[in-house]
């Protein structure tokens, strides 16, 4: 089950990936891409930071093993991913 759950991370970091590397060759460099990089940039960190305390408040009330402490991991990382891309088609789609 954790190794799916790593396998699904995975392909959603791709896509997050290829849509964060598309928009920075094809639109990143003028004034308005490096804009809409910045505020999207902005909202991952916040989640970031939002997602690190939930993280270090249920490592520290539960017991989590270590291999579901890896697979949260990979799959906050993934989602942290998607957000930027879902910020990026967000601010390109209204600014």
């Amino acid at each position: 089950m954790a190794n799916i759950l790593i396998i699904i991370s995975m392909i959603i970091a791709g896509f997050g990936l290829g849509k964060y590397i598309s928009f920075s060759k094809e639109e990143g460099t003028d004034e308005r891409g490096k804009f809409i990089l910045a505020k999207a940039s902005h909202i991952t960190m916040n989640s970031l930071f939002f997602i690190f305390a939930i993280l270090v408040l249920v490592v520290g009330f539960l017991n989590v093993s270590a291999e579901i402490l890896g697979v949260l991991i990979v799959v906050v990382l993934s989602l942290l991913i998607l957000i930027n891309a879902i910020s990026i088609m967000y601010f390109r789609k209204n600014m």
